[in-house]
């Protein structure tokens, strides 16, 4: 018998130069139980707007650096939920004093069926996966 081990290990990277602003994308949409046919959920929404982030972030001037660090939406595996967000931390040039502008650009990219905020939450805060919390130290 062969017996295999995968340990995933998640590691912080380093904040980009000029700090960071994490903005919150959120989709809305019927919500319903599991079993119904909802092509156009919430959850639908956001997937589709979140595939276009790479492409953004590739062809802004100067490109930019992202990444989803949480995503939420039913709370059950049997509901279809009418509400889904996502957490996406996205660099800002020198003092970040450009956020407002980059937030305009992102919603530009993400399409009229999202819409995007600035979080009151600062980046790389404590709890995130894709900060090394609660990695494995090895």
């Amino acid at each position: 018998m062969i017996a295999a081990l995968l340990v995933l290990v998640a590691t912080a990277a380093p904040p980009p130069a000029g700090g960071c602003a994490v903005v919150e994308i959120s989709a809305e949409g019927r919500g319903a139980h599991g079993a119904t046919l909802v092509p156009h959920s919430a959850a639908h929404r956001l997937i589709r707007a979140l595939d276009r982030l790479p492409a953004w972030a590739r062809t802004s001037e100067p490109p930019r650096r992202q990444r989803i660090v949480a995503l939420t939406a039913a709370g059950a595996v049997n509901v279809i939920a009418p509400r889904a967000t996502a957490l996406v931390e996205v660099s800002l040039d020198g003092d970040g004093s450009d956020a407002e502008a980059v937030l305009r650009e992102l919603r530009a990219a993400l399409g009229p069926d999202v819409e995007a905020t600035l979080a009151a939450r600062p980046c790389g805060a404590a709890g995130n996966a894709a900060d090394g919390a609660g990695a494995d130290p090895r």
